[in-house]
């Protein structure tokens, strides 16, 4: 069964969606000479604003700090969060580690093979791990099954609330989704190596990035809602808890943010391909990883804050608040880091916040749909100029904000 041969599935409303064309350029409309002479005269002029601006324009920022780092004994290779960001999961070469907000180890135990993703439960009560096998685990790390996918490997695992679905990402071009007894759900083949894999909290909806520069949401059992392309690979995926936002992390080097309904928001420009990439709960924001800096978005593109740590960032991962921050680094250090603006655990005097009852409701909620918005041209880092000239640029040559290619 492949994705395109589910032509009665009817797409979640929403405008037309870009399809994967990656041998076509993308088409613009043909433009008059002397148009383009005084726009050329215009571009000039804003382009010196620009770089006017630029040591002074900032991103609003939060106050995040880091609480603590653990070191590790090889490159992270995937990870996953609770809801309330309590349990965070590891897997760093053949290890898989389970961890408090804290920092202290509830267990570690070695894996058959290379780990190459890990999915965690919103809850916190069972691991997935994406290696030569699937592999589904317990909170206390006891072994509940394992699925060999014909003996292709699988690349990543995702995992709905109590682990009602466990969706894995296969090395033969394959998602396929399990129950937690291990009953066989639904499998469906988009043609392309899968890589990464995000799945929303009831199951319902499956976001994959693949080797053929696709970014695609699936509506669990039932086949493809929507796909576009980017430049290069997409090597990770995150979802909010509802599904209402969907954001990749492509080799391109951008990372992109869409809605389930097909509203394909931005895309921001950085310096180095984004290895990973998470999403909050609506209003919690999108964190990425780029090189060795974290970058944490809005909703609307604009950033919020970042950090530069000196290694490669290979994970991320963010609390449904968006209050925890947890970073797997690769080149130059192996570790685990985590970030917070939660003031108290950070030990700094902080005045007393009432309780928000927001915050649950927050993460059931369907974000409404956006209209298109470019990242913003005041985000500062190496990316903020980038996103800036992408805007630019888009206003003189009648290039729609943030176009995604085609």
């Amino acid at each position: 069964m492949t994705v395109g041969e589910q032509s009665s599935v009817h797409k979640i409303p929403g405008p037309g969606v870009v399809g994967l064309q990656p041998d076509r350029a993308v088409q613009y409309p043909p433009r008059d000479p002397r148009r383009l002479r005084g726009r050329g005269l215009l571009c000039a002029v804003l382009v010196i604003g620009v770089l006017l601006l630029c040591g002074t324009a900032s991103a609003q920022e939060e106050e995040y700090g880091r609480l603590w780092t653990q070191n590790l004994t090889a490159p992270v290779s995937g990870m996953g969060i609770s809801l309330d960001g309590s349990t965070i999961a590891v897997g760093a070469g053949t290890t898989l580690s389970l961890f408090d907000k804290n920092g202290h180890e509830i267990w570690s135990q070695p894996i058959g093979g290379t780990i190459q993703g890990v999915g965690l439960s919103p809850e916190g009560s069972y691991v997935g791990v994406a290696a030569d096998k699937l592999y589904l685990f317990d909170r206390e790390g006891n072994l509940l099954w394992i699925d060999k996918a014909n003996n292709f490997p699988y690349h990543d695992v995702a995992i709905s609330s109590n682990a009602s679905h466990v969706a894995g990402a296969c090395d033969d071009d394959t998602v396929y989704v399990f129950t937690r007894e291990h009953e066989a759900l639904w499998d469906a083949s988009v043609g392309s190596d899968c890589y990464g894999i995000a799945i929303s909290n009831d199951g319902r909806f499956i976001a994959i990035g693949c080797g053929d520069q696709g970014v695609y949401l699936l509506l669990n059992g039932e086949g493809e809602l929507w796909r576009y392309g980017t430049g290069k690979k997409v090597g990770s995926i995150g979802m909010s808890p509802t599904g209402g936002y969907i954001a990749a992390g492509s080799h391109d080097r951008c990372v992109y943010l869409s809605t389930r309904g097909g509203d394909h928001l931005w895309k921001y420009p950085t310096a180095s391909p984004i290895r990973g990439v998470a999403v909050a709960s609506n209003q919690g924001g999108v964190v990425a990883g780029s090189g060795e800096t974290l970058y944490l978005f809005s909703t609307e593109g604009n950033v919020t804050w970042q950090q530069r740590l000196g290694c490669v960032i290979e994970d991320v991962e963010i609390s449904a608040d968006g209050s925890v921050i947890v970073v797997g680094t690769g080149t130059g250090g192996y570790s685990l880091c985590l970030f917070t603006n939660d003031q108290k655990l950070l030990g700094r005097n902080a005045p007393d916040v009432p309780e928000d009852n927001e915050t649950a409701e927050a993460a059931n909620a369907t974000p409404s749909p956006a209209a298109g918005v470019n990242a913003s041209a005041g985000a500062s880092g190496d990316g903020g100029m980038l996103a800036w000239l992408d805007s630019l640029f888009s206003i003189l040559f009648n290039r729609p904000p943030g176009e995604f290619s085609g």
